[in-house]
């Protein structure tokens, strides 16, 4: 059962487990992470799962499901399900979905359907009507894409896929090979150059230890 497990997070970049509740004690200061309502939680769940992150919320998407998706309140600590329309959501969305939010506080869900860039938002998310969402932006990433530095006419016999999103941009490959490029999520507009196009994974922001340990010249020449 659901109930009796005590779950092991892990994000974006290791997998997750459950583990029995008779294991170590939770050390100090470490996030509660309960389970709400009768949620049958997978046996593992790797960074392939993973679909996005928005507005304090982290998504997973679940094998098998046509449209759930496993929700992590990080307020909270508190994991639920949340059904998305059929039209924005498939079995299959390893690659091809992402769950972005913005600074408007709107949920979205970018989509790759035959090559074809979709953002769809969901306009009144405080409202009765969960499901009333909207084409917000749509991009032909084979046309878009023509005349950047190092396209190739092989590019897009196959879908594209999602490498990495948030609230700004999404970065994208070819199936055939990887060649990254990102598309801006206000404007659309395709980018081949930037720094973000020369890494093929999730980026986050790094901060150095200050002061720096610094060695004992005294010491060193001891060991001598």
């Amino acid at each position: 059962m659901a109930a009796s497990v005590a779950p092991f997070l892990c994000w974006e970049h290791c997998v997750w487990r459950q583990v029995p509740r008779r294991s170590p004690p939770r050390r100090r200061g470490a996030p509660r992470v309960a389970i709400t309502g009768d949620i049958e939680l997978p046996s593992t769940l790797g960074p392939e799962n993973f679909v996005g992150r928005a507005n304090g919320t982290i998504y997973w998407g679940i094998e098998g499901s046509d449209t759930d998706v496993l929700v992590l309140d990080e307020s909270t600590a508190e994991f639920s399900t949340a059904t998305l329309p059929e039209a924005l959501w498939w079995p299959s969305h390893k690659g091809i979905s992402r769950v972005v939010g913005g600074e408007d506080g709107v949920l979205r869900v970018i989509r790759l359907i035959n090559n074809e860039l979709k953002v769809f938002a969901r306009r009144r998310p405080d409202s009765d009507d969960d499901d009333e969402w909207s084409l917000e932006m749509q991009l032909r990433l084979p046309e878009a894409t023509l005349g950047l530095p190092g396209r190739e006419e092989s590019f897009f016999q196959q879908e594209a896929m999602i490498v990495s999103a948030n609230t700004r941009y999404v970065l994208l490959t070819p199936s055939e090979e990887t060649w990254l490029f990102s598309v801006e999520l206000d404007t659309m507009r395709v980018e081949r150059n930037h720094e973000r196009n020369k890494y093929a994974g999730a980026a986050h922001p790094y901060k150095l230890p200050w002061p720096p340990a610094l060695a004992d010249p005294s010491r060193e020449r001891g060991q001598d």
